[in-house]
């Protein structure tokens, strides 16, 4: 139980908690707005609730790489930004050309 409250006390400390509630907040705003905006009586392909369950989904793996992010060492990855941002780009480029533009 002490170990338990030990490393959760030394994962939270990394984290500013007003910055984190307002994230959270925001993050939960922006769910319900997708929700609501996404809903529509006439179009029958896709409900609102199975939008927010694919923006749900996104949260999860996008707040799992944020964890995983934040302990690397951000200096370290300075001396490989050049083929960060290469292979960024190359992505990018490819995911133009291999779309089929169909929502454009």
């Amino acid at each position: 139980m002490f170990l338990g409250k030990l490393f959760w006390g030394m994962l939270m400390s990394r984290y500013n908690d007003i910055l984190l509630q307002f994230i959270v907040l925001l993050i939960a705003l922006g769910l319900i707005m997708v929700y609501s905006a996404s809903i529509n009586p006439f179009f029958g392909e896709t409900s609102g609730v199975s939008t927010l369950i694919n923006q749900f989904k996104w949260l999860i793996l996008g707040s799992f790489g944020l964890f995983v992010c934040s302990f690397m060492n951000h200096k370290k990855l300075s001396e490989i930004s050049k083929f960060i941002l290469i292979f960024s780009i190359a992505i990018a480029i490819l995911a133009y050309f291999t779309t089929t533009h169909k929502f454009t």
